[in-house]
């Protein structure tokens, strides 16, 4: 929703303002959400958040790898997708909706990929879904050129598949250890993804600005083809290192 709120706002309001309201409305739903949360489990004893132990156990090492390439991706087109819309030519209405529609399908792929990953496994359905989303990438987005309808067509199927990616990397992160150690596994996990989305948008922006759209469609697609060998690997050391098609995990 925040998508389609800014463009009325920004029309009556600076940047500086919107930006203030929008970080009012994030604070509020913040503080709420806080006050609410309910432990289901007495404080652990483990030591610190982040552990570099963790990743001595490769499945981990191989999965934190796989998720950070995925969210450098995403958080790239997140970032960049409203100005790849105004350089193809698609209008100023385009370069909000397109968020929009994206989260649209992100919000979809949350729903769904719970639901099929408990029958086919969530290392199964983590390779799967940023399968879809390398297909959205080299199969609909690097063609797209100024082309309205197949951006359309691409934008909420990369949501769909970026929506079930990131709903389910905690889950296998959960799956690698006991419950008792989940935070600080998660935490020590996405301490290096942050790391990659952090550094992810200016790497972007300069490609797009130095070599063009393209290159950058192209460059993003091949980060989710390493993000798929690292899930692959990562489901591979789950088998005791033995591929077995049909093994749920």
């Amino acid at each position: 929703m925040f998508p389609l709120a800014l463009n009325p706002i920004l029309e009556r309001l600076s940047w500086a303002w919107a930006m203030r309201l929008l970080s009012l409305i994030v604070f509020v739903f913040v503080v709420f959400g806080n006050i609410f949360i309910k432990g289901r489990l007495p404080t652990g004893k483990q030591g610190g958040v982040i552990s570099l132990k963790c990743f001595q156990d490769l499945r981990f090492a191989w999965a934190t790898v796989g998720i950070a390439c995925f969210e450098f991706v995403l958080y790239t087109t997140i970032g960049l997708l409203p100005t790849y819309a105004l350089e193809q030519g698609f209008g100023h209405w385009a370069s909000f909706n397109a968020i929009a529609v994206f989260n649209a399908g992100s919000g979809l792929g949350r729903y769904t990929a719970g639901l099929i990953a408990d029958y086919y496994g969530r290392f199964n359905c983590m390779a799967l879904f940023v399968l879809i989303s390398i297909f959205a990438t080299f199969a609909l987005w690097l063609p797209v050129g100024h082309n309205v309808a197949l951006f359309y067509v691409m934008v909420p199927i990369f949501g769909f598949g970026s929506g079930s990616v990131v709903s389910l990397a905690p889950v296998c992160i959960g799956d690698l250890c006991k419950v008792s150690e989940y935070g600080q596994w998660y935490g020590t996990s996405y301490s290096a993804v942050a790391f990659a989305t952090l550094i992810s948008i200016p790497i972007a922006a300069e490609l797009q600005s130095a070599a063009g759209t393209t290159a950058y469609v192209a460059f993003s697609g091949g980060i989710l083809v390493l993000a798929l060998l690292s899930i692959l690997i990562a489901r591979w050391a789950c088998l005791d290192y033995k591929w077995i098609w049909k093994a749920k995990i």
